[in-house]
C-alpha cells in the first residue's frame, strides 16, 4: 500500500515551505518516523518524517522547491520489505554551496542561497543580523 508524506502545517501564518534536504532517495528504504526531508520556511527548519516504514517510491517536489502545507511531496510503499544485506542508504540530496564559499564559511539556508545566486550576492559581504547575539546597529540582541 502507498502512504503519501504531505508538507505538516504549522502555524496559521505559516503557508508554505521550501524542501531544502531530501534524506533519502527513490528505491531507498526508511524505517518507520526515520526523516525523510528537511523543509525550510521564513520561521523555522522542520524535519519531517515517514509515517511507515518501507521503500521511498516517489519523491515529488525538487530540492529548493516551494510546497504548500498539506501538498503531498513523497510516496513510500510499506508493503515493501527491508533490503538484505543491510545496504547503506544514498547521501542526502542538498542544494549547491555559493561559488567560492568553503566549509568555514557560515551556511546558508536554501532561501538565502537562492536569492545569492539570483542577485549575485556575495555572502561574505552581508553582516549577520539575526537573533544569536549578533550586533545590529550597534546593539546586541539579547
Amino acid at each position: 500500500m502507498s502512504v503519501e508524506i504531505k508538507v505538516p502545517g504549522g502555524s496559521e501564518s505559516v503557508t508554505e515551505a521550501i524542501i531544502a534536504v531530501w534524506t533519502k532517495n527513490v528505491g531507498d528504504y526508511i524505517e518507520k518516523d526515520e526523516i525523510i526531508v528537511e523543509l525550510e520556511t521564513d520561521k523555522v527548519t522542520l524535519e519531517v518524517r515517514s509515517p511507515a516504514a518501507g521503500v521511498v517510491t516517489e519523491l515529488l517536489a525538487e530540492v529548493d522547491e516551494t510546497v504548500t502545507i498539506d501538498q503531498v511531496i513523497a510516496i513510500v510503499d510499506d508493503a515493501a520489505s527491508k533490503p538484505a544485506g543491510g545496504e547503506a542508504a544514498a547521501a542526502p540530496v542538498e542544494a549547491p554551496a555559493a561559488e567560492g564559499q568553503t566549509g568555514s564559511d557560515r551556511a546558508l539556508s536554501p532561501a538565502v542561497q537562492r536569492l545569492v545566486e539570483e542577485h549575485g550576492v556575495n555572502p561574505a559581504n552581508v553582516a549577520a543580523t539575526g537573533p544569536r547575539g549578533h550586533i545590529l546597529k550597534g546593539d546586541v540582541l539579547a
